[in-house]
């Protein structure tokens, strides 16, 4: 009888063990993964400062190009003004030439 049970005890031992095991597999896989999110998350973390810091950069830039842009179509009105005025000034010599023209 002693041994019967010596022997369950063994079995059981034994069955313990592997179950010991076993979980140690699962936990080191599991802490593994765990270490593998962690890296991914630090990555995403340095990736989205990159990208703050590029829109940064963008709207720095669009700012810049809206004010060029904005100076370029005053530029472009005052150009207009002037060759408005250019052509009324050459119209009148036009005129005053064939006034001159006239006369003679």
């Amino acid at each position: 009888m002693d041994e019967k049970i010596l022997e369950l005890l063994q079995e059981m031992q034994s069955s313990i063990t592997e179950m010991k095991k076993d979980i140690d597999v699962r936990f080191n896989d599991v802490d593994n993964r765990l270490n593998k999110m962690q890296n991914d998350i630090t990555d995403m973390k340095q990736d989205i400062t990159e990208i703050k810091s590029d829109v940064k950069v963008n709207r720095n830039t669009l700012d810049a190009v809206i004010k060029h842009t904005s100076k370029l179509v005053e530029d472009t009105t005052d150009i207009k003004k002037d060759l408005n005025k250019v052509e009324i000034v050459t119209s009148s010599n036009w005129t005053d030439i064939a006034k001159l023209k006239s006369i003679k």
